[in-house]
């Protein structure tokens, strides 16, 4: 009982979200995103043979992988969800709502011919390893003593591809992204790796209120 009451408002609540995000895209595409999400929910599995195997359609599980793998290549996919996500997450920032801005990434050890896999941070030695993968970005919108962080965007990125530019240039689209919706409300907030005169410079630059820990140096007033 208590499993059927689970899964029937984790449908509502899915049903909701894509009601909001089908205007925004094609049929197509939006049919894509929410068997993805469906799929991902039913399964806890981001693979898309287990995508496959939870929509249970009437046509072949290839036939089905297939048309999941070429949606996956779709024209402004990626830039759509993003706009959307961080659109929906601005609707909760206000003045002093706190933007949290953390560099990640995510490590493929397994994964030998992903195109562009890059050596990426080592948390064990402090330092960029031999552990290979993408770096990323996060950033969450959250109230102070608030228990729920709002998502606005993740941005992954690889070092060795050709379109990369610097972690600097990915940092402040991302940075960007956000400030297209929240027009400028919210404070941002960077740990590791805020100390950078380039984050400074653009901060000002946009006129935003932002927080970095600084590294040990001396401060003169």
């Amino acid at each position: 009982m208590y499993d059927t009451t689970i899964a029937a408002k984790l449908l509502k609540q899915l049903e909701s979200f894509l009601g909001r995000i089908s205007p925004h895209f094609h049929k197509p595409v939006a049919r894509f995103i929410g068997d993805m999400i469906y799929g991902i929910m039913v399964e806890q599995d981001v693979k898309l043979s287990s995508v496959v195997r939870a929509l249970k359609e009437k046509t072949t599980p290839k036939t089905v992988e297939d048309r999941l793998s070429r949606m996956l290549s779709s024209d402004g996919l990626e830039a759509g969800l993003h706009g959307f996500i961080a659109s929906e997450g601005a609707k909760k920032i206000h003045r002093d709502t706190l933007i949290i801005m953390a560099p990640s990434d995510v490590q493929k050890p397994y994964a030998k011919k992903m195109e562009y896999l890059a050596k990426v941070w080592d948390g064990s030695k402090g330092e960029v390893g031999d552990n290979l993968g993408f770096w990323g970005c996060m950033a969450v919108a959250c109230e102070s003593g608030g228990r729920r962080p709002v998502p606005l965007h993740f941005r992954l990125w690889s070092a060795d591809s050709p379109e990369f530019v610097s972690e600097n240039e990915e940092v402040k689209a991302v940075v960007d992204e956000i400030t297209k919706h929240t027009k400028k409300r919210g404070i941002f907030v960077y740990d590791r790796g805020g100390d950078n005169i380039e984050f400074y410079r653009h901060f000002l630059e946009k006129g935003l209120d932002f927080i970095v820990r600084l590294k040990e140096r001396n401060v003169r007033s």
